[in-house]
């Protein structure tokens, strides 16, 4: 058998340096995981996790966006919104900053216990982790799926990489790691999945290779109906699946991250990950056709059907790239079981003992380089990326209190709302599924000016729009019948609009740059140029403080 294989290895030459590597890999990335935060989600989960801790329990009625009043709301991921928002409370943004690099790290660190169960090769473990961190790394940023990603990885390397019969008291970490993962993140949920599709391995293994093995099929099989019972031991119970198949398919259609793979956005910003999935891919092919022919029994993970499972998602949503970790470790395991049939012709690159040490150090400072050159430094001012908050429209909008609901864009739903609730609710955050598909078009129509805005600003009760400079001056500005500006910097534009609610705002907003004179550039328009426009400068809006264009 294989693991007798394993026991016949030659010892020599030492891995201990090559060992070294893997720990300096994993604490690299963790380092790097401590800059700057830079997604807007986190916002959000802060402030529903704070609501919560107020509150002393969960919370039957979305607070934070006014198209979800009266709307039903799953709460999926309330146990990882409490941790952040404790975490942020003792330690601030800097506490959030040190534990995305906490849990990357462990997740990285029991995927290198999983690989090297079944791979005894401490060089062949730095390049799968090299690899695994350089498809996942752009989707990093500090939200509840990376909790998430360390229960995963907790569990596959105690669970479902484990050879041999189980005990009682496995079976009970078994379940308790699945309640409690399934009440800190949704992803839970595919755990049934990959034991039913080890189930099904087995069952085709039995019929292809012609060997009995029916403990070993009605082990996953009592591992997927536990999964099975345990993933309902949430608030939300069964209507939880359907809530996760409900919103891939609504983000399939909003966000990028869950968008296939292959497509031209990901070749011009990540082309890495397209040529690496392909090399993935191939040798995964290649690994699948090995382990048929060694006959491996399917005990334990990884599997090919899981495996080429993984690849499939991953293709289909970029997202789902953190389960690429099942086909890297079949690959893995069947490249070393290939290694032992031949170790008789690798006996003179083992007595190079410099020789992998030398290579995983390459590996290891050139993915570290790359991942160090992709994120802002710790040196930038503040706990966020540039781009990522709009304080100072924020501060804005917190001293003027203008009167009524926004319209906001969905990324940046999360900020407003931490910074502004309870005054302020917002129009959309990145729960588009809690406010609806129709809300959704909704505010892509009114954040590029389409000619139906003032018929949807009507329907929801718009007095005002916050935007992304970014957005306003790629489109055509709205109706300036109908649209003042109140106040503009490099990152916000606000603009008030004509109705109930005006001549308040509008005495608002000229109050607070009377209190702030030192504000009044940001009362007036600066000149954007529309693409559509050429040459010519875009029609301006009226300004409070400014002549309204002729």
């Amino acid at each position: 058998m294989h693991l007798d294989q394993e026991q016949e290895i030659p010892q020599k030459p030492k891995m201990t340096g090559v060992l070294l590597f893997v720990g300096l890999f994993i604490l690299g990335v963790s380092v790097q995981q401590t800059f700057s935060l830079e997604n807007g989600d986190l916002f959000w989960h802060l402030r529903i996790g704070e609501l919560m801790m107020d509150a002393g329990g969960l919370l039957s009625q979305d607070p934070l966006t006014f198209n979800a009043e009266g709307k039903a709301w799953t709460q999926h991921e309330w146990g990882a919104q409490l941790m952040l928002a404790a975490v942020h409370r003792l330690g601030g943004w800097w506490g959030l900053r040190i534990l995305r690099g906490l849990l990357v790290g462990f997740t990285l660190a029991f995927l290198a216990l999983a690989f090297w169960r079944r791979c005894p090769r401490a060089g062949a473990v730095v390049m799968g982790l090299a690899l695994y961190w350089l498809l996942i790394e752009p989707f990093s940023s500090m939200r509840p799926h990376l909790m998430g990603w360390l229960l995963l990885a907790i569990g596959y390397y105690l669970f479902l990489s484990v050879q041999g019969p189980w005990r009682k008291l496995r079976w009970f970490g078994f379940v308790f790691w699945l309640v409690a993962w399934v009440n800190i993140h949704s992803s839970a949920v595919i755990v049934p999945g990959l034991c039913a599709l080890a189930a099904a391995e087995v069952l085709i293994r039995m019929m292809v290779l012609r060997r009995r093995n029916s403990d070993l099929l009605w082990h996953w099989i009592r591992m997927g109906a536990l999964s099975g019972a345990a993933v309902l031991l949430q608030p939300a119970g069964l209507d939880l699946a359907f809530y996760v198949m409900e919103t891939q398919a609504l983000n399939n259609v909003a966000s990028r991250e869950w968008l296939p793979l292959f497509r031209l956005d990901v070749w011009q910003g990540n082309s890495h990950l397209i040529t690496f999935f392909v090399m993935l891919s191939a040798s995964t092919l290649l690994a699948s056709f090995l382990s048929y022919r060694r006959k491996e029994p399917g005990d334990a993970f990884p599997l090919v059907l899981p495996a080429l499972a993984a690849l499939f998602f991953a293709f289909s949503t970029r997202r789902m790239l953190f389960l690429t970790y099942i086909p890297i470790h079949l690959v893995l395991r069947e490249a070393h079981a290939w290694f032992l049939s031949r170790r008789d012709t690798w006996q003179g690159l083992l007595k190079r003992r410099w020789l992998i040490p030398l290579l995983a150090g390459l590996v290891v400072i050139s993915v570290l380089a790359w991942s160090f050159e992709r994120r802002p430094g710790p040196l930038e001012p503040g706990p966020f990326a540039p781009g990522c908050v709009a304080e100072k429209g924020v501060a804005f909008l917190q001293d003027a209190q203008i009167q009524g609901r926004m319209v906001n864009i969905d990324y940046w739903g999360g900020f407003l709302a931490y910074y502004l609730h309870p005054r302020y609710k917002t129009f959309i955050d990145g729960r588009w599924l809690m406010v609806g598909r129709e809300a959704f078009k909704d505010m892509v129509a009114m954040m590029t000016h389409e000619p139906n805005m003032e018929s949807l600003a009507d329907k929801y009760g718009i007095d005002f729009i916050v935007q992304p400079v970014e957005v306003w001056s790629r489109v055509l500005p709205p109706d300036p019948n109908r649209w003042v500006l109140a106040y503009q910097d490099e990152m916000t534009v606000i603009a008030l609009r004509r109705g109930d609610r005006f001549d308040e705002n509008a005495r608002r907003v000229c109050a607070y740059y009377a209190r702030h004179p030192e504000q009044s550039l940001h009362a007036r328009w600066a000149d954007l140029t529309h693409p559509a426009c050429q040459e010519r400068p875009c029609v301006r809006i009226p300004s409070l403080r400014g002549k309204p264009p002729r």
